[in-house]
């Protein structure tokens, strides 16, 4: 199926083209800084009301309230023209409109009142922006809150500053640990809304093209030119090639329930080194010992291979690998390190994505399925790389876990290996 017939679906369904979304997202979320920014001075409004005398400076206050609600309007007019840093320029603005609210016009009774409008900081700036600059906005509302209260001459600006702090982090961590669980969720029924369509249009003809392939190269018999040979061994390579990725698309989207035995490290590492060997000019060290732990053992070596593979096309035929493991008292820790050239810290936080990759030919979701895979085994997976150190993967299993269900064959690694060694990310 062509791109333009893939788009006529897309609209029939009923979905937006990608310009359309962004313009209902931009606008969405004006109307929602908006709203806070409303709210906000309603607070405020409500605080003058009760109690008048309070305010050390209505006319300042009066000011910045009106401030605050011509932005708001501002927004809710211009909400399809906003640029994509509406973010950042909403939070970084609420930074320096409640620092300014709260040295400007003190309270003179109810002193901190105005300062856990800090804490709505910690609850936008994960949802907006990336970890680092919601990070950096945090740091930059503890230290406004905290130069408020040394101004401050009330005896209570201490605790309340306290309580800013705590709640301001709790908030941070509690909507960025959502907000990561949500966008995960949303990207898996993505990846599984196409992978079935995928599945569904392809399989068929790519079933087609190699039963032609087949009866082509029969009806040629063994007297076939061999120009007309090579260009058949390239289609059925491509086919192949195609139908990898598709398996590697319903493999990360609906993994098998994995089927637990005892594994021996030292084994299946060996199994995982026959399968994919090291080219060369690589020298391969392995320290896993005696550790053996619980575990699917097929999904293991997939894991294994890929990381292995990966190694191998990091290290450009020239360098170092190594493979451990060590057993703790909760967990089993299994870490892949090569000494090429790593990648900067942003790259690490995008790795395990799918589709995300920064190979020419990959297809970005080796990284991903392996991620997946540990986690359906009841683990994690971590990378720590610096550019010019090398990559290590630190993989997490839990230990002390009986084996339950049906064990696999002896051999279940190996084709598990071997089924899962092309394509790479």
């Amino acid at each position: 199926m062509g791109v333009g017939a893939l788009r006529q679906r897309r609209l029939r369904r009923g979905k937006k083209p990608a310009s359309a979304a962004r313009l209902r997202t931009y606008g969405s979320r004006a109307e929602l800084l908006a709203g806070v920014y409303l709210a906000g001075d309603l607070g405020v409004l409500g605080v003058w009301l009760v109690d008048p005398s309070d305010i050390a400076r209505p006319g300042a206050l009066a000011a910045i309230m009106v401030v605050v609600g011509c932005v708001g309007v501002a927004m809710v007019l211009a909400r399809r023209r906003l640029p994509s840093s509406i973010g950042d320029l909403a939070i970084g603005g609420s930074l320096v409109l409640i620092t300014l609210a709260v040295l400007c016009c003190p309270l003179r009774t109810h002193v901190g009142l105005f300062e856990p409008y800090y804490i709505w900081v910690g609850f936008a700036s994960p949802m907006w922006v990336p970890r680092r600059r919601a990070l950096a906005y945090v740091a930059l509302a503890v230290i406004a809150s905290g130069v408020v209260t040394l101004v401050s001459d009330h005896a209570a600006a201490d605790a309340f500053w306290f309580v800013v702090v705590v709640t301001l982090v709790v908030a941070y961590v509690t909507v960025d640990a959502l907000t990561r669980t949500l966008v995960e969720r949303e990207r898996l029924a993505a990846v599984g809304e196409m992978a079935s369509m995928i599945t569904h249009e392809l399989r068929n003809p790519l079933g087609v093209v190699a039963n032609a392939v087949f009866l082509a190269r029969h009806s040629l018999g063994p007297g076939i030119d061999p120009a007309v040979g090579q260009h058949l061994d390239m289609a059925e390579r491509e086919v192949d090639k195609a139908n990898a990725i598709i398996s590697h698309l319903v493999a990360f989207v609906r993994p098998r329930k994995p089927i637990l035995e005892p594994v021996a490290m030292d084994d299946l590492v060996a199994e995982v080194l026959e399968t994919t060997p090291a080219p060369a000019g690589v020298a391969v060290a392995v320290a896993v010992g005696s550790t053996a732990l619980v575990v699917d053992r097929g999904q293991l070596a997939e894991i294994l291979v890929n990381l292995v593979a990966n190694a191998y096309d990091a290290l450009e035929g020239e360098g170092a690998l190594r493979i451990a493991a060590a057993r703790g008292d909760h967990a089993v820790t299994v870490t892949v390190e090569d000494n090429g050239p790593g990648f900067d810290g942003d790259l690490a936080e995008r790795i395990f994505e799918p589709f995300f990759t920064t190979k020419h030919s990959g297809t970005g979701l080796g990284l991903a399925i392996v991620r997946r895979l540990a986690q359906v085994n009841g683990g994690d997976i971590t990378v720590v790389s610096q550019r010019g150190r090398g990559t290590r993967f630190i993989l997490t299993l839990p230990a002390g876990r009986t084996a339950a269900g049906p064990p696999p064959s002896p051999g279940a690694a190996r084709r598990g290996a071997a089924a899962h060694a092309t394509p790479r990310p």
